[in-house]
């Protein structure tokens, strides 16, 4: 999560098997407060955990670092930013991924 407000990046994680993958599961209800500029990323795992060549994976502190750089962009360009740097990580192999990677960002007007 990016707040208008705030200089920087925060995760919000929750303690769960993925969704659909367990249907009836249990999932924990949070509330935050939002104002008007902050953007919410949700993500699949399959950004912070895509290879390199090496083997590295990406990791999820270089995507909040991504998601911080290009915060304050629109939705679409947040979007294209976190796509374009998932494939130079790749080193442009798109069809390398070891797993999809799925984005949805909502800006708060």
């Amino acid at each position: 999560m990016h707040r208008l407000t705030e200089p920087s990046v925060s995760e919000v994680a929750f303690e769960a098997l993925p969704l659909g993958r367990l249907i009836g599961d249990a999932y924990e209800e949070r509330r935050l407060m939002l104002e008007s500029g902050d953007t919410l990323l949700f993500m699949t795992d399959g950004l912070p955990e895509l290879q390199n060549v090496g083997g590295e994976i990406l990791g999820y502190e270089r995507v909040l670092e991504i998601f911080h750089r290009c915060a304050q962009d629109d939705s679409e360009s947040i979007v294209s930013c976190l796509e374009n740097e998932a494939y130079d990580w790749l080193g442009g192999r798109a069809r390398a991924a070891n797993d999809d990677f799925t984005f949805v960002v909502v800006r708060v007007v």
